[in-house]
């Protein structure tokens, strides 16, 4: 449940629930053809109105929160996100909507 918390804080911020959404549709919609699931960091920064080290905080608060992982290759750094941390949240709704 702890890690639960920690989800919702991180998301509780506008700009990181905006961050985290873009970066499961820019994954859903550029999954490359290795199979491999992620998203640059330059392409979060191009999405939004805020420096890039803004943008770097906001995706230090969602790895720290378990919502994403991140690898540096070089220059880039690419996200992926935790897709263990995603159906934990999916089911914590599940099982609230039973509980009424």
């Amino acid at each position: 449940m702890k890690d639960l918390v920690e989800v919702f804080k991180a998301l509780s911020n506008s700009n990181r629930m905006r961050i985290y959404r873009t970066i499961r549709i820019r994954i859903v919609e550029h999954h490359d053809s290795s199979g491999q699931e992620e998203c640059c960091v330059g392409d979060i920064c191009k999405e939004f109105e805020i420096s890039p080290s803004t943008v770097s905080h906001h995706l230090k608060e969602l790895r720290r929160a378990g919502l994403i992982s991140m690898e540096r290759e070089g220059q880039f750094s690419h996200i992926s996100i935790n897709e263990d941390i995603f159906s934990e949240v999916r089911k914590f709704f599940e099982d609230m909507d039973e509980d009424w």
